[in-house]
């Protein structure tokens, strides 16, 4: 059985085809799985969806990447987390590395994947940040 969204349904989700030109718009729809519907509502327009998908490919080849990084450089805390040393030592050896923060949260037992969700969300919130970040991290 197919669902039909409505119009009403996309007002009151706040998902509008126009949005989609915004690169932080789309995202934030790529990563609380609204795409979807969007392209759903795009009809035939092929050129616009062939950009979606790329977009859709970048935001998931970063998030692989980066949980990649996070879990090679958590496997090296051979330690206790309750040992301010065991802690103190990764923190010498990895605390300048960008996944640091992450691979920490990884090991004290967060969601990976939602963890790096929520980076990316953060470093795509302003049209700006998302252009360049989408450009820095093209396939």
């Amino acid at each position: 059985m197919a669902k039909k969204k409505t119009a009403n349904y996309f007002r009151l989700h706040s998902i509008y085809t126009e949005d989609i030109n915004r690169e932080n718009t789309l995202i934030q729809l790529i990563i609380h799985g609204d795409i979807d519907d969007v392209i759903a509502e795009l009809g035939e327009s092929i050129e616009r969806i062939d950009e979606i998908n790329k977009t859709i490919d970048v935001v998931n080849n970063y998030i692989k990447k980066y949980s990649e990084n996070v879990i090679k450089i958590a496997s090296n805390f051979h330690g206790s987390l309750d040992v301010p040393a065991d802690r103190k030592e990764y923190f010498m050896k990895y605390g300048k590395d960008k996944h640091y923060n992450i691979s920490l949260r990884y090991i004290y037992g967060k969601d990976l994947i939602e963890e790096i969700k929520t980076l990316v969300l953060k470093d795509t919130f302003h049209l700006m940040k998302a252009k360049e970040w989408l450009i820095e991290n093209a396939i």
